[in-house]
């Protein structure tokens, strides 16, 4: 199943005069899901098929994302989730910064039909031909056959249906190609000890670099994304040393990020990924890598 959160910053914020600015609210947000694309400055899609099955949620995930960007970027944004990048952008614009919107699986038809052609991409020639025809909502020309739409209007027309209908969705492409493995941990009663949080962190990493090293791969990097009782955020990264194997490096790491951690706040819950270095060149124009499952490109 598709799932996509598409996360936009709040209009005004000045991401395009800072660069460095929207490459750190992207590397925030990959700090849950290893597929996070851009197609602009201020706007960004995160696969998050596997991470609703972790939060269970996916409200409360949306709301997670969207804090993770404002901690780095300090500005509103509205996060939408649905089941393709194009319901999860319309979704997106038509929420108020601040606030987020989850369409449940399978009602992305229903939700669109009743908006104007006015917010799907078509150029004016196409526009007018089915404005002619009474075509006036993305419901009118989802409910028309397929090959009708080719025949009358053209493939500008047809390609907007299969956007409507679901069916033109391709995987995102991640701005890293790196392998991974993730969990998250959920803690009943919030911890309160650092030298708990550290212990059951401890055991997940032991498990993810087990995980890793099972599939002939070592740790580069350590992200670590802390769900505090307040509802904040807070999120730490590094990268591992190029020498030294097993547990001591992750475990340096590890001491490193959560000796700045607010555990007097309460953690309620702790996201781990443990990242490879980049793939050879070969390597990434052939693969994509999502959470921890390898696929070929393309399909």
């Amino acid at each position: 199943m598709v799932r996509v959160a598409c996360v936009l910053l709040e209009p005004g914020t000045d991401v395009e005069q800072r660069p460095r600015l929207w490459a750190a609210c992207l590397d925030a947000l990959e700090g849950f899901s290893p597929a996070v694309e851009t197609p602009g400055p201020g706007q960004a899609w995160v696969d998050v098929a596997a991470l609703e099955a972790l939060y269970g949620d996916g409200q409360a995930l949306a709301r997670l994302l969207a804090q993770a960007v404002a901690n780095v970027a300090h500005a509103r944004s509205s996060v939408a989730i649905a089941d393709t990048p194009f319901a999860a952008r319309l979704a997106a614009q038509h929420t108020s910064p601040g606030t987020e919107t989850v369409w449940e699986p399978g009602t992305v038809a229903v939700r669109l039909a009743a908006m104007s052609l006015d917010v799907i991409p078509l150029d004016r020639e196409t526009r007018q031909a089915l404005g002619d025809r009474g075509v006036a909502t993305l419901g009118d020309l989802a409910a028309l056959p397929s090959a009708t739409v080719t025949a009358r209007f053209g493939l500008a027309a047809r390609h907007a249906q299969r956007l409507i209908l679901g069916e033109a969705v391709r995987p995102l492409t991640p701005r890293h190609t790196t392998m991974r493995e993730g969990s998250r941990q959920l803690f009943p009663n919030p911890v309160w000890e650092s030298f708990r949080l550290r212990s059951l962190v401890g055991l997940q990493a032991r498990d993810l670099r087990v995980r890793l090293g099972e599939r002939g791969l070592r740790p580069r990097r350590v992200r670590l994304t802390g769900e505090l009782l307040n509802g904040e955020v807070r999120q730490s990264s590094r990268l591992l040393p190029m020498v030294g194997t097993g547990a001591a490096p992750v475990a340096a790491a590890l001491d490193a990020m959560l000796a700045a951690w607010p555990v007097e706040d309460g953690i309620t819950a702790v996201l781990m990924i443990l990242e490879t270095a980049a793939q050879t060149p070969v390597e990434e124009r052939g693969v994509i890598v999502r959470w921890g499952r390898t696929v070929a490109r393309g399909q």
